[in-house]
Order: C-alpha cells, then sequence, then structure tokens
C-alpha cells in the first residue's frame, strides 16, 4: 500500500490519493503543536506534542488503510483494466484524464443524425435533385449488370497474398468482435486455411458478414474548439485486414 503520492499534482497535499478533512485536521494540529513548542520550548509543550505525534500517525495509517481498502473494493472480476489502471495511477498521484464527452455513445449518435441529415439529398437544390432522381433508374441498373457479370480481377485470394498483407504491427484496441492482429496472425497459420477460406467466401459471394460492416463511433474534440467534436470510426480488426 503506497504511502504517498506526488506533490507535483496537488501542491501542498503530500498524501495525495487518501488526503481528506480528517487529515488536514491531523496536519493542522501537528504543525500548531510544533510551532507552539518552538516558540516557548516549555517541557509541558514538548510532551503534549510527543504524545500527540504517535496518534496521529495512528490515525494517519488507518485513514489509509480505509480509503486503499475502499478502493480495491470497487474492483472485481467484471472490472476492465482500464478502470484497474486509473485507480493505480490515481492512488501514485497520477492525474487521471477526463472523458473526452461525458457521453460518448449519445454524442456519436448525434453526430451521426448530423451527418446523415446533412448528408441528405433534400438539402440540394431543387435543379440538381430532380436531375439525381431522373437518373437513379439507370445508374442502379448498371451497378446491378455490374455486379452480376463475372470479371477477370474475381480472382481468389491466395494464401501468399494473405500472408503479405497481414499486420504485423502491435495489437490496438479491436472492435466489438475482441478480435486482434495477432489473433488473425495466429490463425492464418491454422492448417486448413480457415481465414484465407472465410475471405474467399466473402469475396465470391459478394457479401460481408454484418458484424464486419459495424463500427463504433468515437467523438473526439476538435483542437482548439470548445464543445466541437469529429467521429472517428473504430472498425473491427478484421475488417481493416481485408482492406
Amino acid at each position: 500500500m503506497p504511502r504517498y503520492g506526488k506533490k507535483k499534482y496537488n501542491k501542498g497535499r503530500k498524501h495525495l490519493w487518501y488526503y481528506d478533512d480528517r487529515v488536514k485536521l491531523l496536519n493542522k494540529v501537528s504543525r500548531q503543536l510544533t510551532a507552539t513548542y518552538k516558540r516557548s520550548c516549555d517541557e509541558a509543550d514538548r510532551t503534549t506534542l510527543l504524545e500527540w505525534l504517535p496518534y496521529a500517525r495512528e490515525q494517519m495509517t488507518l485513514i489509509r488503510e480505509g480509503r486503499y481498502l475502499q478502493f480495491t473494493g470497487q474492483l472485481n472480476h467484471t472490472s476492465s483494466m482500464t478502470q484497474v489502471w486509473d485507480k493505480i495511477k490515481h492512488i501514485r498521484g497520477h492525474q487521471t484524464r477526463p472523458p473526452a464527452n461525458p457521453d460518448p455513445a449519445g454524442k456519436a449518435e448525434e453526430l451521426m443524425s448530423d451527418y446523415h441529415e446533412r448528408s441528405s439529398s433534400d438539402y440540394l437544390p431543387d435543379q440538381l435533385r430532380d436531375k439525381k432522381d431522373a437518373m437513379d433508374p439507370a445508374r442502379l441498373a448498371s451497378i446491378t449488370t455490374a455486379t452480376q457479370q463475372q470479371d477477370d480481377t474475381d480472382q481468389r485470394i491466395t494464401r501468399e497474398e494473405l500472408l503479405a498483407a497481414r499486420k504485423t504491427s502491435s495489437d490496438t484496441a479491436p472492435g466489438d468482435d475482441g478480435i486482434t492482429y495477432s489473433m488473425l496472425n495466429a490463425v492464418s497459420r491454422v492448417e486448413g486455411d480457415p481465414v484465407l477460406q472465410l475471405f474467399n467466401m466473402s469475396l465470391m459471394q459478394g457479401e460481408l458478414p454484418r458484424a464486419w460492416t459495424t463500427a463504433n463511433i468515437v467523438p473526439i474534440p476538435k483542437p482548439g474548439e470548445k464543445n466541437k467534436h469529429r467521429p472517428i470510426s473504430h472498425d473491427t480488426q478484421t475488417t481493416i485486414a481485408i482492406y
């Protein structure tokens, strides 16, 4: 159990992570008794100070132990490593960065709704919207025809291409599926090539699993612009590996 935090982030409060009004009072009385003895050099004041200091240290230990048990009692088998490290950093005296937004999911939904609204054809001038509506049937027909034709580029992915496309960098935060680059790299060497077969099946059928088409939208604050955010798409790493 750590005894002290860092003064750097809490000037004048040495006992950073468990500092409260009780600690403040104990420190205040200790300083007052010390100052009184230094001024008077009286033996009675010295005796009072010597009797107080062990009591103050004992109470400080009890406060520290209580706060430590309170901190660790908030952790259980469902606690994420982020929560664990946040508490460890707090006890060690490091400041924990506040969340970019108090409601990330709500802000992401707001940004997506705003983007969808602004990108709607309803915002186009009447002349352009009429032209678009007139061209839509022909465009849809050409796309449908193109998807039904066999092309020379519709070739299956080879094992060599799959191995060459592997991400060799360190793992980053996975998407909703929890799959990391190292997991994909390990599975790609399994006999029978299940990953290669899965990718080729998706390519030949022209379809993607639903999980590969979803992403987490995280609002990131814009530098120098208060209360303004930009959406960042956090795709699954399986999807990133395909592209």
